[in-house]
C-alpha cells in the first residue's frame, strides 16, 4: 500500500484537513471503483448526448440543462453556476460531506475495504454521534411504543388512524413516556454524553437533565440517506403545542428537510410528480393508500430550499394542504417560489373544507383522492381565485379591488407566467385584459435613468473574449499534462494570464508539481479548494480536444504573449497622443520607436501562433 505522502497546506481545500491520513491508495482504488454517471444518477435525472450525460443541475434552479457529467473523465461541472469537480466533491456537495465520510460512503457502495484508518475531522466525529445518538433515541421510542406499559393511549390513537403494528414499524414511529427522564436516562446508561444528548435536541437542562420530548407519539425524521437527524412529536396530552419539533442541530436543518423523503424519492422519479402535504400522519395515510411519492414539511412552511430540493426529482408538485385557512395559506405562499423555479410546475389540490388529506383518504378512497390530484389547479390560479373569492365580483367598485390585489400577487412572477396570469384574471372576473395589463404597470418597479446601460454593464460577458477562451484552454492543457506547466513557466508563468482566478489555479499547479510525481485530472482535483475545484473541472471539460497538443500549447503561449504586447501597444499610443511633436520632439521620437519595435514583435507573435516554434521541448 502507498504510505501517505504529506501535501502543502497552501493547494489544500477544507476537504482535506489533516494532510498524510488519508492514503493515496486507498483513494484512487475508491475512485476507480466508484461509476460519477451512476452515483450522479441517484439524485439527477441525466440524458446521454453522444459520450456525455447532460440534467439539471441539483445546486440551482435552472430551466435548461447545463450540468454536465463525463463518463470517461469521471469528471462533473455546472456552466449555469459553476460548481464542479469528481465523484468525491459531487457527494460532499449534495450530501453535506466531509470528505473522509464521502470516501467511506463510496467504499461502501463499491464494496470496497478500507484497510487503513479514515482519520475524521473534529466536526466529522460530532456530526457522526449525533447520528447515532438519534438512531439510539428512534430505537428506544419504538421499543416503547410496541412494549410499554404505559403506551397503550399512543396505541389506540394510532390504531384509530389506521396505523396499525407494521405501518408503525415501516416508519419507526415511536412513543416518548410522560416521564421526564426516560429517554436521557436510556442515553447516558448507553454512553452518550450530556452534551451530545443536548446537541441532537433530545434533553435540555434545567437544573437537570430532561426530556425534550414526553407524552408524545414520535416520528423520527430522516435526511435523504435515512438517517434519524431529528424528531417530530404529537401530544397525547393536554398542555403545551400539540406537534413538537427539533430544534436546529448540525444535523438537522427544517428549512431544508423533507419528512420522508427517503422513502418517496424513488417513487417520485418514476411518478414523475411528488406530493406535499403538511403533516407526518397525512404522509403514513397517504403512502398506505398507495401514494408513496408523498412528503411533508417538518413543522414549517415550504421554503426555497425545499423547491430545490423537490426539483432534483421532479418537474411536478402538487400542494395538498388541509382545506381550512391555515393551509390554503401555506398554499398561497408557494407563489413566492415560482420566480425562482420556473423549471418546477407547481398546482393545488383543493380538498373538502374541514378535511386534511389522511381523513380524505381514508372516507372517500383512493379513487377519489386521485380524482382530486388531477382536477388540481395552477398555483397561480389557485391563488388568483381564492384571492378574487373575496370581493363582489358583480360591481365595478369589487371586480377592481379584486384585480388589483390580485395583481399585487403576480406582479413578480416570471413575464411568461405573469401575462397568463393577466388573462386568467381577466377572464375570472369579465374584465377586459387590456385593462388588466394597464392596470397592472401600477405596480411594476420604474426604471431610473441609466439603468439600462448599468443593468448591461453588470451583467457583460467579461470572461467571455478570446483571451479568457486561451487562458482556459491553456490551463485546460496543462491539467492534462504536468509538463505544459514547465512550458509556462520559461515563458512567464502567471504574468501571461489576465485573470485573477486563472493566476491563482495556476500557482496551485506550479506548488503541486515541484517535488512530486506529476498528476493529471481527477487525482489533482482532490488537491483543490471547493472554488478552484469547480473551476477546474470546468476547465478540463470545456477546452478543446486537439491531435498536437504541443503545437496547440505553442499557439496558445504565443497568443497570450499577443495579447500583453497589443496592451503595450494601446498604452503607448494614449501615451504618443498626449505628446505635442512640436514642443517635444525627442519625447515623441523615442515612444514613436518603442511603438514600431512593439509592433515588429506583435507581428512575430502572430507567425509564431500560426505555427513557429515559440517552445522547445
Amino acid at each position: 500500500m502507498t504510505t501517505p505522502q504529506p501535501v502543502k497546506p497552501s493547494v489544500l481545500g477544507p476537504i482535506r484537513e489533516m494532510p498524510g491520513l488519508i492514503s493515496e491508495e486507498d483513494i484512487r482504488q475508491i475512485r476507480e471503483m466508484s461509476d460519477l454517471v451512476e452515483v450522479v444518477s441517484e439524485y439527477v435525472t441525466l440524458k446521454k448526448k453522444g459520450r456525455l450525460h447532460w440534467g439539471r443541475c441539483p445546486f440551482h434552479n435552472e430551466k435548461t440543462p447545463s450540468f454536465k457529467v463525463d463518463g470517461a473523465l469521471q469528471l462533473w461541472h455546472c456552466f449555469g453556476c459553476g460548481e464542479g469537480g469528481n465523484v468525491f466533491s459531487f457527494l460532499m456537495k449534495i450530501e453535506h460531506m466531509e470528505f473522509p465520510e464521502a470516501v467511506e460512503t463510496l467504499a461502501r457502495r463499491a464494496n470496497v475495504e478500507i484497510t487503513r484508518t479514515v482519520a475524521k475531522s473534529p466536526s466529522a466525529l460530532r456530526r457522526e454521534k449525533l447520528f447515532e445518538v438519534n438512531e439510539a433515541a428512534a430505537e428506544h421510542y419504538a421499543v416503547l411504543l410496541r412494549r410499554g406499559k404505559d403506551a397503550e393511549n399512543a396505541r389506540t390513537y394510532l390504531a384509530g388512524r389506521g396505523f396499525h403494528i407494521e405501518v408503525a414499524a415501516e416508519f419507526n414511529i415511536g412513543y416518548a413516556p410522560a416521564a421526564r427522564d426516560a429517554l436521557v436516562g436510556h442515553l447516558l446508561e448507553k454512553g452518550f454524553s450530556e452534551e451530545t444528548i443536548v446537541a441532537a435536541g433530545l434533553g435540555m437542562r434545567d437544573g437537570r437533565l430532561k426530556d425534550r420530548f414526553f407524552d408524545r407519539i414520535i416520528f423520527p425524521i430522516r435526511d435523504l440517506k435515512g438517517r434519524v437527524v431529528g424528531f417530530g412529536g404529537r401530544a397525547l396530552g393536554e398542555g403545551g403545542p400539540k406537534y413538537l419539533n427539533s430544534p436546529e442541530t448540525p444535523v438537522y436543518h427544517k428549512s431544508e428537510t423533507l419528512y420522508a423523503l427517503h422513502k418517496a424519492k424513488s417513487q417520485i422519479v418514476s411518478r414523475g410528480r411528488a406530493l406535499v402535504v403538511e403533516g407526518y400522519t397525512d404522509v403514513i395515510s397517504l403512502h398506505a393508500a398507495g401514494f408513496t411519492n408523498t412528503v411533508a414539511t417538518c413543522g414549517t412552511a415550504l421554503t426555497p430550499e425545499h423547491v430545490r430540493l423537490l426539483a432534483r426529482f421532479t418537474t411536478e408538485v402538487v400542494l395538498v394542504f388541509d382545506a381550512d385557512a391555515a393551509g390554503m395559506a401555506a398554499a398561497e405562499r408557494g407563489l413566492a417560489f415560482l420566480s425562482s423555479s420556473d423549471n418546477l410546475a407547481i398546482s393545488v389540490a383543493v380538498l373538502p373544507e374541514g378535511m386534511d388529506p389522511a381523513e380524505y383518504v381514508s372516507h372517500a378512497g383512493a379513487g377519489e383522492f386521485e380524482k382530486r390530484l388531477e382536477e388540481s389547479l395552477g398555483l397561480v390560479e389557485f391563488v388568483i381565485e381564492r384571492r378574487l373569492s373575496g370581493h363582489d365580483l358583480s360591481s365595478s367598485k369589487g371586480r377592481l379591488a379584486g384585480v388589483r390585489e390580485a395583481l399585487s400577487l403576480v406582479v413578480g412572477l416570471p413575464e411568461v407566467a405573469r401575462d397568463e396570469a393577466v388573462d386568467f384574471i381577466a377572464g375570472k372576473a369579465n374584465v377586459d385584459a387590456h385593462s388588466v395589463r394597464v392596470e397592472l404597470k401600477r405596480y411594476r418597479p420604474k426604471r431610473t435613468k441609466g439603468a439600462g446601460r448599468a443593468e448591461a454593464e453588470a451583467h457583460s460577458p467579461v470572461e467571455g473574449g478570446v483571451r479568457e477562451k486561451a487562458e482556459r484552454e491553456l490551463l485546460g492543457l496543462a491539467f492534462r499534462n504536468a509538463r505544459y506547466v514547465e512550458w509556462i513557466d520559461r515563458q512567464g508563468g502567471a504574468e501571461l494570464l489576465g485573470s485573477e482566478d486563472h493566476r491563482e489555479l495556476y500557482g496551485v499547479l506550479s506548488e503541486v508539481s515541484e517535488g512530486k510525481r506529476r498528476r493529471t485530472g481527477g487525482e489533482l482535483l482532490e488537491e483543490l479548494s471547493g472554488r478552484m475545484q469547480s473551476l477546474a473541472s470546468g476547465l478540463l471539460l470545456d477546452t478543446s480536444t486537439v491531435e498536437d497538443e504541443d503545437a496547440y500549447c505553442r499557439e496558445i503561449l504565443a497568443r497570450l504573449k499577443e495579447f500583453e504586447v497589443a496592451r503595450q501597444i494601446d498604452t503607448l499610443k494614449r501615451q504618443i497622443e498626449r505628446v505635442n511633436r512640436l514642443k517635444d520632439e525627442r519625447t515623441y521620437d523615442s515612444l514613436f520607436d518603442e511603438l514600431i519595435k512593439l509592433e515588429a514583435r506583435r507581428r512575430e507573435l502572430q507567425d509564431e501562433a500560426r505555427g513557429g516554434t515559440v517552445v522547445a521541448d
